[in-house]
Order: C-alpha cells, then structure tokens, then sequence
C-alpha cells in the first residue's frame, strides 16, 4: 500500500509552543513512502513553489502533478487541527471483485469450427484474436483467424478472416498477438510445405482493416514435426518463438523450439534449435516469450525426470544469438502432472505459471490439477507462495494459464469442471500469498440447443497486461461451433476516482489552503458523501463528494 503523510518540519523561527501558518515558512512536508518528499504551498505560489523555493524538497515536481493514493494527517500541531475536502469531476462506486463479461459472445461461424481453441489478447484487452482450426472457408478444416477490437461494449471484426492456405491445415491452432494488437502469428501445424505436416506460421500485420502477411512463411524443419503447436510473440511483433512437439532432433518427438526476428520483412532464425532433453518429451508444447523477446520458457509435458509425464519447463535467455538455459530444470511435482502442459510468462522474463493439469491437487483430487508460479533471481528459480491447486477431481486445472505483465495476477482455466462445463479462476500474489480475484468465471451449464453444456470453457485464457481483462475460450460449445467470451475485473484500482483536487485548510485562517489532486485506488479507503468533520469541528460546507480516507 502507498501512504503518504504530512507533517510539519521546522522552517524559520517562530514563537515557542506556536505553529508558523505562512506555508513557505511553516516547512509542511508530503512525504512519499517517508523516501522522497514534495513541499505543499499556498494556492498562489503552488506551481511557482521550485523557482521561489530553491532546494526546499526532494522532488523536482509540484504537488499538482501527483495523484495520490493514500494519505494520513500528522495533527501534532493541535491549535489548528487540518480538515481536508475533495471536489470530484468523477465519482463512482463499484462492486469489489466482480468479473463482469464484456459484450456479447463472438461466436464460431459454423458448427464444428471449434473457434476459441486459441486465443490471445492485446496488452489492453481491447483487441482478441481467435483461432478456430476446423474452419472450412478455404477447404475441409483448413481453418481460420478472426481479430476483433472492442468499442464501447461491442466487438468488431477487424478486416477479413485470416484463412489457411489448404484443407486439412489447420490454421489458428495456436495464435499469439502483438501488445498493440496489429501483429499475429499463426500457426498450421499440419500444412505440407516442407513436408507431410511438417506445420508452418504466418505473421500478419493489420493496417486501416486489412491483413497483409509479413514476409514468407516460417516452415517446420521437416515432415511431422507439427511446427506451430506453441507459438509466442514479442511486444512488437518482431519475433516469434515457435514451437514443433513432433521434431526428432534430440530423439523421437523429443521436440523442439526456434526463435524467428523479422528485419525488413525478412523472417531469420535467432541463434540454433532449443531442443528438448529426450525422446518422448513433447518438448515446446508450451512456449511463452518474454516482453523484448530475449527469454522464452519451454513446457514439456513428456519429460520423465520425478516419473512417467511428470513433466518440465526451462528457460532460456538470449545473448548475442547463443540461447542459454537460466537456471535449472523446473520439474513437475509427480508422475503424470504433465507440468508445463501450459506456461506463462511476465513481461520481463523473471516470472512464469506453470500448469499441470494432470496433478492431484494436494489431496482434491485426481487430475484436480494445480498451477505454480515461480521467481527467478540470479539464476535460481525459487517458487512464489503456494500451489494453486484445482477445486475437484478431473478439474484439470491448469490446462490453460496466463499471466498478467508484472506477473503478480494470473487467470487459470479448468475445462473439466462441472462435468466439462469448465470455468476459469483468476489469482492476484501480494506478499507470497495466492489470493482468488472474485468469483469463479463459470462455462454455460447448457448450449445454445438446451443440451447439456460440454463446452470445456476455459480451454485456452488470455489475460491484458494489467490482469484485469480476460478472454476466455469454449471450443465444444454449441455443437463444436465454439466461442469466445471476454470478462472484466470490476474492482481493480479504482472503485472511486476523485480527480479534481483536495484542499487541507488550517481551521484557524479559513483563506489557507493546501490543495493536491488524488485518487483513492482500494476500496476501503473510498467513500461517497459528505466528509465528517475533525477534532469536533463541524465538517466543511459543500455538495457530497467522493473523498479518501487512510486505512
């Protein structure tokens, strides 16, 4: 929690047991976290407090330039207590902790797309690509891309579908979007370009509506590797992690991934293969890139280091083009977890959820599932808080997972559960303790047609930089047609904005103010109505007003 505080500093002298009241001279001081500290001044000399005032604080910037969240009033100064009041150009209340869906569904286009078996959505959640692999525009299951942008509650098709290039491609199967939601990278892990099903990925860029590719196509190494089961896009655009689960390099399927930058609208590989430890290890069915596209953590859910499936993820980071391991394995806890089945990773590569979607949930059940995330520092990977186990056998929770900017948020899907109605939990970290953020986000119980409602919701998440959007989605609902629905975190930050300026009076010289602006960002610091008043001192005269009050 941010707390700021005044508190008044001896200035010029003054008479003995009596407060200086001139503001320059009185020396009151706000300080922030009690590191840095911002003088607070009259309303007249306020934005010329640094040219008149030399040296006087620790901050370059006037109070005005600060939106505070928090503060407190050191009244040591007893014969003219502070009262404080808030003129608010913006007062709201919400509800605290309430995912709330964002527009209507954004449906499949036929039955059996299966539209939502990918997803990925741009840094401000305002943008969502979804992949649904059985489409039939341009053949029997060639498959499709849409992207949609969301305005005022609605979303919108941007520009025509992205279609694959023959039948049986396959394309959306993975489906990774820029941050600003102009770039994405496509995958067809069955197209033969360099092969029977040797896969491929295409990047497309969007300008005024339309979808251009970018440079060629990226093709798998050879026939069956299955390129573009995983994929993960940098920040920009300009790389592309891509990974192919059925390539021998180190052994029968043993996996492995390469990393693509784009120059000039030239797709080159960065540094050798990342291959997998061994045969069977399904290594890249998961891949997540950081921010800058300089680390990228790798599932193998096949690995068999603590038994059968048990599964693992490594990391690795970028120098030079040589790509090194950071750290150790991160092993999955127990045989058939399947760990790193999904993985996530924060912006700038020192954190990562994994999910293991076959674990027993310490004691809930069998493939209850469980997801863990991990802190990296100096090379060892040490894990933040506790496990965040499924709620009930063959919830198989973890199957999808992603991971806010910052890493302290992450929305976990369980497609299993309710008898494969399936639904999704989003957890915020604050001190090494997994907190859930509201309720869960439940799949339907029934289709569109009333049958029972199968849809495996939660199949594949995507979650804003801030954690306080996710797009969640259900390829089996209604007859495989698929869908996918977006939701918003209603009590994030701000449940009451106050966004014109507070004034601090001293009660004994009504013409003295001290004036910041502020914004009450938790909500029990937040209240709507007129303000009490201090120290028995009728509260001041104005109309109900949002204000902030320590806590």
């Amino acid at each position: 929690m941010i707390r700021f505080s005044i508190s008044k500093t001896p200035a010029l002298p003054h008479i003995p047991g009596e407060c200086a009241w001139n503001a320059i001279d009185a020396g009151y001081v706000l300080s922030y976290n009690t590191a840095a500290s911002i003088c607070v001044a009259t309303e007249d000399v306020l934005n010329n407090w640094n040219n008149r005032n030399p040296g006087r604080y620790a901050t370059s910037e006037s109070v005005m330039g600060y939106g505070l969240q928090e503060f407190t009033l050191d009244k040591s100064c007893a014969a003219a207590p502070l009262r404080e009041r808030t003129k608010c150009a913006d007062a709201y209340a919400e509800s605290g902790g309430t995912w709330t869906q964002v527009g209507s569904d954004i449906d499949g286009e036929a039955e059996y797309d299966f539209s939502g078996y990918s997803v990925s959505m741009s840094s401000d959640g305002t943008r969502v690509a979804i992949g649904a692999r059985l489409n039939d525009g341009a053949g029997d299951s060639a498959g499709h891309v849409r992207v949609y942008s969301e305005s005022g509650g609605t979303w919108t098709q941007v520009g025509s579908d992205i279609d694959g290039e023959a039948a049986g491609d396959q394309v959306g199967f993975s489906v990774s979007m820029s941050s600003d939601g102009t770039r994405v990278a496509i995958s067809a892990i069955y197209n033969d370009g360099a092969g029977d099903v040797a896969g491929h990925v295409r990047v497309y860029s969007e300008s005024g509506g339309t979808w251009t590719q970018v440079g060629s196509d990226i093709d798998g190494e050879v026939a069956g590797d299955l390129s573009g089961w995983s994929i993960s896009m940098s920040s920009d655009g300009t790389r592309v992690a891509i990974g192919a689960t059925g390539n021998d390099g180190a052994g029968t399927t043993a996996g492995h991934v390469r990393v693509y930058a784009e120059s000039g609208g030239t797709w080159t590989q960065v540094g050798s293969d990342i291959d997998g430890e061994a045969a069977m290890d399904s290594s890249a069915y998961a891949v997540s890139m950081s921010s800058d596209g300089t680390r990228v953590a790798i599932g193998a859910p096949g690995n068999d280091v603590a038994g059968n499936n048990d599964g693992h993820v490594r990391v690795y980071a970028e120098s030079g083009g040589t790509w090194t391991q950071v750290g150790a394995d991160i092993d999955g806890e127990a045989e058939l977890d399947h760990s790193g089945h999904s993985v996530s990773m924060s912006s700038d590569g020192t954190r990562v959820a994994i999910g293991a979607y076959g674990n027993d949930g310490g004691g809930t059940g069998l493939n209850a599932g469980h997801v863990r995330v991990y802190a990296e520092s100096g090379g060892t990977w040490t894990q933040v808080g506790s496990d965040i186990d499924g709620e009930a056998a063959t919830d198989g929770s973890g199957f999808s997972v992603s991971m806010s900017s910052d890493g302290t948020r992450v929305a976990i899907g369980a497609k299993g559960s309710d008898n494969d109605v399936g639904h999704v939990r989003v957890y915020a970290e604050s001190g090494g303790t997994w907190n859930q953020v509201g309720a869960d986000i439940d799949g339907d119980a029934a289709n569109d047609d009333g049958e029972p409602g199968n849809g495996h919701f939660g199949w594949t998440v995507s979650m804003s930089s801030d954690g306080t959007r996710v797009a969640i989605g259900a390829p089996y609902h209604d007859n495989i047609r698929g869908h996918v629905r977006v939701y918003e975190d209603g009590s994030v930050d701000e449940v009451c904005a106050c966004s014109g300026v507070v004034e601090y009076r001293l009660d004994h010289d009504p013409g003295l103010w001290f004036r910041d602006s502020k914004t009450c960002h938790t909500p029990d610091a937040c209240v709507c109505g007129e303000q009490d008043g201090e120290d028995g001192i009728a509260p001041l005269a104005f109309p109900p007003v949002c204000y902030c009050h320590a806590g």
